[in-house]
């Protein structure tokens, strides 16, 4: 188990595909070494499998898993970062090219103002380049379903009924009072029409 705990360090500190191949290896030789392996061995290969796997050009959403793996289940930031970089050079006209780009920012800090400038130069209108700005678009709403879509993630639809009617927001106080104030002097809602 401290070998399998050593590959997941050295997963961990990868800043690119290749720093994986000796972790690969390891791992294939730990899972291979006793009779049903060692615990956590083979689920951590498959992670770093799934990780440094090239991404077929027709699925962005490949790539991005593979990136997301990488920064989620690897704990490898580095690598995560590169891995966003490459799938938005590998397909600069996707529509998921200014999100890898919007990832790797925070993951590559060193790197934030040469990713920002590529991002509102070439991305400029795109609905992430909006919202990593903190503009509001319905477009990123479609965009994060169509990315969803492509990884497999079902999308929660919270559908009403035709004919609902939603209570318009209301500002002011909410929650219970804290003084003794008469209830009068509390404000109401408005009567609806």
């Amino acid at each position: 188990m401290a070998r399998v705990r050593a590959q997941r360090v050295l997963a961990a500190r990868a800043t690119q595909r290749s720093d994986l191949a000796p972790v690969i290896a390891e791992l294939t030789r730990l899972t291979r070494a006793q009779e049903g392996g060692v615990p956590g061995g083979q689920s951590l290969l498959q992670i770093v499998m799934q990780a440094t796997a090239t991404p077929p050009r027709e699925s962005p959403g490949t790539g991005f898993r593979a990136a997301e793996l990488a920064r989620d289940s690897l704990g490898a930031p580095l690598l995560a970062g590169q891995l966003f970089l490459d799938l938005a050079a590998m397909d600069s006209s996707s529509l998921y090219a200014p999100k890898a780009l919007v990832a790797a920012l925070a993951l590559l800090p060193d790197r934030r103002d040469s990713i920002a400038a590529v991002l509102d130069t070439r991305y400029g209108t795109s609905p992430y380049t909006r919202a990593f700005h903190g503009e509001a678009s319905v477009a990123y709403a479609a965009a994060e379903d169509s990315l969803a879509r492509e990884l497999g993630v079902e999308v929660a639809r919270a559908a009403l009924p035709a004919g609902a009617r939603v209570d318009v927001p209301l500002t002011g106080p909410r929650g219970p009072w804290l003084d003794d104030s008469p209830v009068r002097d509390r404000p109401t809602q408005p009567e609806r029409p």
